[in-house]
């Protein structure tokens, strides 16, 4: 009598949105899976954005964020040494008083643009991890306390990432 079982009878038909990336469904090697999955979508994350990949292996955007604000650190310039009784001087001073606001203030518009930056892209990739997980995936995140609260009504890629650690591997 020959033994017909198929071998990868616990691997799911489902395949996520994009081909080309790697699918999460709920099979009996779900924990294996998901580390190639992970490790998958943080290469790719990392291509869209240098700080992504950092996001979901940490499962946190505090890193990267501080990383971006360490990146684009201002320090406010001093203002007018009131003290400087030369005219010469005291325009030279004024002068580059105010080269240095203006360097200060554009450095931290430039911190802002890039912290807006790093949320629409943490955003849109949550929408590409989102896509490539199964219905039963999905179905157990929504177990989680707070889980629409905290992550799906933000779009919040680190919360779940968070989220996928919890249901997949227990934390």
């Amino acid at each position: 009598m020959s033994d017909n079982t198929d071998t990868n009878a616990t691997f799911s038909t489902f395949v996520g949105h994009d081909k080309r990336l790697p699918s999460l469904d709920w099979t009996a090697d779900v924990a294996i899976r998901y580390r190639h999955f992970k490790k998958t979508m943080s290469h790719h994350a990392g291509k869209t954005h240098p700080f992504l990949p950092t996001v979901i292996d940490t499962c946190s955007d505090t890193e990267a964020l501080a990383e971006i604000v360490k990146q684009y650190a201002a320090v406010k310039p001093t203002p007018t040494d009131a003290t400087i009784t030369d005219a010469a001087a005291k325009a030279e001073d004024e002068l580059r008083y105010d080269m240095e606001l203006l360097e200060y203030r554009l450095q931290i518009s430039t911190k802002k643009k890039e912290v807006i930056e790093f949320h629409l892209e943490c955003g849109k990739f949550y929408f590409v991890v989102l896509r490539q997980l199964s219905s039963l995936i999905e179905l157990q995140l929504t177990t989680i306390p707070d889980y629409d609260e905290k992550v799906k009504n933000r779009c919040s890629l680190s919360g779940l990432f968070e989220s996928l650690d919890q249901v997949i591997l227990g934390n």
